[in-house]
């Protein structure tokens, strides 16, 4: 392949350079670019971060194309613009660059090793495809640090390992998916400032259901997200697709559920997530790291609902022959953790194993608050709290 050397002790360069029909080679030397460098051939760069372009270095290829990159490049300041049109293979390194533009009609980006971008990520066309070692890092916390088509048909994400920094009062989209179509993720109401790494496993349905045999948990397109926190443990909220293996909405009662790890025999149920528009299911309750993933509902109990049915308000009078608070369907529990408060935050009652005993006749009228945590006979988890309204009447 021919190739196109730099091989001057020192250069300074402001404008544009173009090269065709080869790989721009620079090694050994100190080459300072201003403005655009626009190929359309592959790139190597082996000269010891003695390269800095501040500007942009662009590739307009119509043949596959190797991209060579090391840990001390001076592309730090540097635009990557790939607006080829076929696929690009890149050496990150650790690599860092300043913004991140993939617009390649007929191919994707294969990133090999680490690339750190410190601006932004702009996904046109083309899918950028990490691999399993490889992690594409946005060092910018911006919560608009990705761009990228957040409808049904997208075709360009990021297939593979993505992290971002975030800020705890900001909603970050994570554009991930598999070689089938897009699944993207977004999480918000984070405990503190962090580095999260997030990736969607097309597999990790089966996976579970290998590790647990016994589960009777249904994962209708097969996949989940892995969320992982680099600093402290990081809480948050998310909102997953609702995209099955072919992009098409799932259609049916599903929860969210979250899992520490793949050998975590209870996992925690959302029964309580809501599907939002356009194709997503939104959780109720916080998660922490480990795997998020779409189950179908229809379990136990809960067959036709999303949620336990419970009244919130009681009237104790003579005549009343009702003023327990009862949960229904009490044969479908294997146990219930029920602690109820006052209007002030005291604690009233507490158990362990609720068996329907809580009587509100011996309770003053008012506003009480409850907190349970149930588990069902088929393993999954459901926590719910609401308030309780005691009305007294002499009727």
């Amino acid at each position: 392949m021919k190739r196109i050397y730099i091989l001057l002790l020192t250069m300074f360069f402001i404008g544009s350079l173009f090269g065709q029909g080869g790989d721009l080679l620079v090694t050994n030397t100190s080459v300072y670019v201003n403005g655009v460098i626009c190929l359309t051939g592959g790139y190597i760069d082996e000269s010891g971060g003695q390269l800095e372009v501040n500007g942009e270095l662009c590739f307009i290829n119509k043949d596959e194309i190797e991209l060579v990159l090391l840990s001390g490049t001076g592309l730090a300041n540097a635009i990557l613009n790939l607006k080829g049109n076929a696929s690009t293979y890149l050496e990150a390194n650790d690599a860092r660059v300043k913004s991140l533009i993939l617009n390649i009609s007929n191919g994707d980006l294969q990133q090999s090793g680490n690339l750190k971008v410190g601006d932004n990520l702009q996904l046109f066309k083309g899918r950028l495809v990490t691999g399993e070692d490889g992690v594409l890092s946005i060092t910018n916390k911006s919560d608009h640090a990705i761009v990228f088509n957040n409808s049904q048909g997208n075709t360009s994400y990021v297939i593979g390992n993505l992290e971002r920094a975030i800020d705890p009062g900001s909603i970050y989209e994570f554009p991930l998916g598999d070689a089938s179509s897009f699944h993207p993720l977004s999480l918000s109401n984070f405990n503190e400032a962090n580095m999260i790494k997030v990736n969607y496993d097309s597999d990790l349905g089966d996976k579970w259901n290998d590790a647990n045999t016994d589960s009777p948990l249904v994962f209708p397109s097969s996949g989940a997200w892995i969320v992982k926190s680099e600093q402290v443990e990081a809480t948050y909220k998310a909102v997953v697709s609702l995209l099955d293996t072919e992009g098409d909405l799932l259609e049916g009662r599903y929860a969210l559920m979250h899992a520490n790890s793949f050998y975590q025999s209870l996992p925690l149920i959302d029964r309580g997530a809501q599907a939002t528009e356009p194709f997503h299911l939104a959780g109720s309750s916080l998660c922490s790291e480990g795997i998020l993933a779409v189950i179908e509902s229809k379990l136990g109990y809960l067959a036709e609902e999303n949620d336990i049915q419970l009244v919130n308000t009681i009237v104790v009078n003579e005549s009343s022959d009702q003023t327990f608070f009862i949960i229904p369907g009490m044969e479908d529990f294997q146990n219930i953790d029920m602690r109820v408060y006052n209007s002030l935050g005291g604690l009233i009652f507490s158990s362990r194993n609720y068996q329907n005993d809580l009587n509100f006749r011996e309770f003053n009228d008012g506003t009480y608050y409850y907190y349970l945590k149930a588990i069902m006979k088929d393993g999954s988890q459901l926590s719910k709290s609401n308030f309780i309204e005691i009305v007294r009447s002499n009727d």
